[in-house]
């Protein structure tokens, strides 16, 4: 371990910015194209430094303060201005479909916080279309315990280690009403001398319209039960838990993966307002963040789906964009791994008056004989691997006339269309920016079948 000063000059598709020294690359996060910063480097790979920013020499024009001294663990374009991040978000996408496509085109618009409202009427928007911002807007965080001063803190991992950073406060991501609740649950266990080595994580969820939370404590240590338990009843009405849950979690497995359930009370679902319809899921399941970002995405979709008979919807979750295109379909059919994804699916279908729903219960590997038979639309909006082999397979097979790929990891997309590309043409992408302050957003591939 060592520190140098490093100019910095250009951003990778991760979100670290890459200088040299010696002609060899350095990535720092935390570090912006046109800084020059002392670095210590920690780790060597490959040829490639990596390195921490210990202190910043010379600013480049583009950096502004950090919300909080955690920012490169949880999202470090904090420091960047949000107009050069929606840029250099647009460029990286243009760089991933023109790398896929074998030539250079750019994405056709690309929606931020600020420009979403401009482009989409205020009926698919919903409330939330007037509260778009660019901290605040997750619905869920993952909160990890270090101790300070042989005190509980909550925490999340220093990005690239193991080391835990102590959060004070919570995070400047999530909601006020989030960081409340996070911070009344770990003052109840400080209360009762609960300690780090018996937690493994506290979940956050929280619907924006309604505003709501349920929390979820994954501990490590049976025996905290009993004090547990009893923080739900001292919360104030003013965390606004609308449940709460303690969780026996394997402590040989870092995921906050259920062994046991040890303790519930009030509601495990919340539901979220998206558009004009309402959709219910449950705290340990998938929903989307930022739901202005969320419905923009939607109505784009909605104004490339043509009405037809048949749309199926693969990696459904609990049926938010099958059901909110519904009304484009005579027959909608959600695809989902999950169980009870496709019992809440199919209960906002029918909440929501939509009789021609059907959902199926499957992984993508082994989807259903007959599922893609006559669908004219597929949409797909799978998890950050992207598309399973098989489902490459079965939508060459079938040739449905459009996909609707959306995605939220641009790398693994180019790489699906790479696949597709022999069978099928990108008629358009759209870029959406549901992860403000970070390197992550959406792309929406709109594909069109060759003759």
């Amino acid at each position: 371990m060592f520190e140098a000063e490093i100019h910095f000059d250009s951003l990778l598709p991760d979100g670290s910015a890459c200088g040299f020294l010696d002609a060899k690359p350095v990535c720092a996060f935390g570090a912006l194209p046109g800084d020059t910063a002392r670095v210590r480097i920690f780790k060597k790979r490959r040829g490639i430094r990596f390195g921490e920013v210990v202190e910043i020499l010379r600013a480049s024009p583009d950096r502004v303060d950090p919300a909080e001294a955690h920012f490169t663990s949880c999202s470090p374009w904090q420091v960047m201005r949000y107009d050069r991040q929606v840029s250099e978000k647009r460029k990286l996408l243009g760089e991933m479909i023109s790398s896929a496509e074998g030539g250079q085109r750019m994405p056709e618009r690309f929606y931020d916080v600020h420009s979403v409202e401009s482009h989409l009427p205020q009926s698919l928007l919903g409330e939330e279309g007037t509260k778009t911002q660019t901290f605040g807007y997750r619905t869920k965080i993952e909160f990890s315990f270090t101790e300070e001063n042989n005190e509980l803190c909550l925490a999340f991992f220093a990005r690239g280690s193991r080391r835990k950073v102590a959060l004070p406060d919570g995070c400047a991501l999530a909601s006020d009403g989030m960081n409340r609740a996070a911070r009344a649950i770990r003052d109840g266990m400080r209360a009762a001398g609960i300690s780090a080595h018996q937690l493994k994580t506290l979940i956050i969820r929280e619907s924006k319209s309604p505003d709501a939370r349920v929390a979820a404590l994954y501990v490590t240590d049976r025996s905290v039960a009993e004090a547990t338990a009893r923080l739900h009843q001292s919360l104030t009405e003013d965390e606004g838990l609308r449940g709460f849950r303690v969780i026996y979690s394997d402590p040989e497995s870092p995921a906050s993966i259920a062994t046991e359930t040890l303790h519930q009370s009030g509601s495990a679902a919340l539901e979220e307002k998206v558009g004009e319809k309402s959709f219910r899921y449950a705290f340990d399941g998938f929903f989307q963040n930022h739901i202005p970002l969320f419905s923009a995405a939607l109505g784009r979709m909605r104004a490339q789906a043509p009405l037809i008979h048949k749309l199926v919807d693969l990696y459904c979750g609990v049926g938010t964009i099958g059901i909110s295109l519904a009304d484009r379909a005579a027959e909608v059919v959600g695809i989902e791994q999950a169980s009870e994804a496709i019992e809440c699916a199919r209960h906002n279908a029918q909440a929501n008056g939509v009789k021609h729903f059907r959902g199926i219960a499957c992984d993508d590997r082994t989807i259903p004989e007959g599922v893609l038979d006559g669908a004219e639309v597929v949409v797909c909006d799978p998890p950050r691997v992207g598309l399973h082999k098989n489902v490459i397979t079965a939508l060459v097979h079938h040739k449905p006339g459009r996909i609707l790929y959306l995605s939220c990891n641009p790398a693994t997309q180019a790489r699906d269309y790479g696949l597709l590309k022999e069978h099928y043409a990108i008629a358009s992408c759209e870029g959406f920016d549901f992860y403000p302050n970070t390197p992550h957003m959406e792309s929406l591939m709109v594909l069109d079948a060759k003759n």
